[in-house]
């Protein structure tokens, strides 16, 4: 919690749920190793949310935990 206050106390706008194996609606999480897990989903600043790839480099840089996100390349618009 300390490095989301951080975060907030920078100016960021964090969305953010916590879920584990003692708060699991709908039973979703019953079977997840830990208790309580905090994971930060979204990330703004001065009245906006940041966007991809930019966001994920932003919750790394703040150390904040965040969902496994991969950089993917198109070769083509079809793709």
């Amino acid at each position: 919690m300390d490095k989301v206050k951080d975060a907030i106390y920078k100016g960021y706008i964090i969305e953010c749920e916590i879920f584990g194996k003692d708060y699991t609606p709908r039973g979703f999480h019953k079977n997840y190793s830990r208790n309580l897990d905090l994971i930060v989903f979204e990330l703004g600043k001065d009245n906006s949310w940041i966007t991809p790839p930019e966001k994920y480099e932003i919750l790394d840089q703040l150390e904040l935990p965040n969902p496994p996100h991969y950089n993917v390349e198109y070769m083509s618009v079809e793709d």
